[in-house]
């Protein structure tokens, strides 16, 4: 039996996209952590650079690598030069600069102290055809913390298929896009005696008005946007085989509350072309990911990136630079697809984005 220890946790922010997958590594310093990426679509693309973090660590964020020198680099020898944006996130600043079906890519980083990594050159594979994105409800399709209670939930399919003679390798991830509704003009101030006393947050419109609340304008903090991604990898599973077509590929699940189906709910998958070497990345990654709470689990797997440094060989570096073409499609899923009652929406006093952090809120254009 293997016992439980703490991990230093990597969270990779492909493409905009949160991957939240822990990697068991062995115990010691942190490590270096690299995630970046480049696509076929327009960028700017992005290379984030910070350090590895134990599980217990109570940091919000994790120590980063500024100050570096980061570039991107084609088969033609053609180079990018990546702008520190944010601490520790470096993007591309040209317009013309844009990943091609066919071109190898790598990138290299130079730190303020001299140290020098490089990823493993990668070519950019066709990302095959998304035909078609399906929902599937399921009755009591979530099981949450215990047996006893569940969730009704959506399955999300693809049917899909690559092209004759390449590699078809794919990764599939989602993002869900939904409205959420709070109620800031709720908000009270409790007292030891007596009932409470209305205390609306000013942008909900509402004034208390001699103890009763007053609407004297329509609220612009009761709506948002939030969005939500894939909490797991899935890999085309073709790895030992020549098959290039998929029929009913299970990419995702989304349950079904009140919130989510307040009014409907958007969903957008892509297929990404991903190298042998990505492909294994994340096949290992997410069977690490899943058994991490299994006290009985076998010994730990070794979840390697395609990141060395130049400088010294023998240190470990994590993370992946992702080179991938991308298909897209998405849906809405309308909440009178939903054939059983949907849960009451919470009522919460606060203003939306309070609510939900880092929620949009502007109506997306594609609402």
């Amino acid at each position: 039996m293997k016992l439980l220890r703490a991990w230093p946790i990597v969270f990779l922010f492909l493409d905009a996209c949160i991957d939240p997958l822990p990697v068991d590594i062995a115990s010691g310093p942190s490590r270096l952590v690299v995630d970046g990426f480049i696509t076929d679509k327009p960028g700017p693309y992005q290379v984030k650079l910070f350090y590895s973090s134990p599980v217990d660590n109570t940091t919000l964020r994790p120590l980063v690598e500024s100050g570096a020198s980061v570039w991107i680099i084609d088969d033609q020898n053609v180079s990018e030069v990546l702008a520190e944006v944010l601490p520790g996130v470096y993007q591309t600043s040209s317009s013309t600069f844009k990943g091609e079906v066919g071109k190898s890519y790598y990138v290299q980083i130079k730190t303020l102290s001299g140290n020098e990594y490089r990823s493993n050159v990668q070519r950019m594979e066709p990302a095959g055809t998304l035909d078609d994105l399906y929902v599937e409800f399921e009755k009591d399709g979530i099981t949450q913390g215990n047996a006893d209670k569940t969730l009704d939930a959506f399955r999300v399919y693809v049917d899909a298929h690559g092209n004759s003679g390449e590699s078809n390798l794919f990764r599939w991830r989602w993002k869900g896009t939904y409205e959420a509704l709070t109620f800031p003009e709720k908000r009270v101030i409790n007292r030891p005696v007596g009932p409470p006393i209305p205390n609306p947050i000013p942008c909900s419109g509402y004034i208390n008005n001699g103890g009763a609340l007053t609407k004297i304008f329509e609220c612009n903090c009761c709506s948002c946007w939030p969005s939500e991604f894939s909490s797991s990898s899935v890999v085309s599973g073709n790895r030992s085989s020549d098959d290039y077509i998929f029929n009913r590929a299970h990419v995702g699940t989304v349950p079904v509350t009140g919130m989510r189906f307040y009014d409907r709910f958007y969903i957008e998958v892509e297929q990404l072309s991903v190298s042998e070497g990505e492909y294994e990345f994340w096949r290992l990654a997410n069977i690490q990911h899943e058994s991490s709470g299994n006290l009985f689990q076998p010994n730990a797997i070794r979840v390697h990136g395609n990141i060395t440094s130049v400088s010294n060989p023998e240190e470990e570096v994590l993370g992946f630079f992702s080179v991938s073409a991308v298909e897209k499609k998405s849906m809405f899923i309308e909440k009178a697809s939903i054939p059983v009652p949907i849960p009451a929406l919470d009522s919460t006093a606060l203003e939306c984005i309070s609510r939900y952090p880092g929620a949009a809120v502007e109506k997306p254009p594609f609402w």
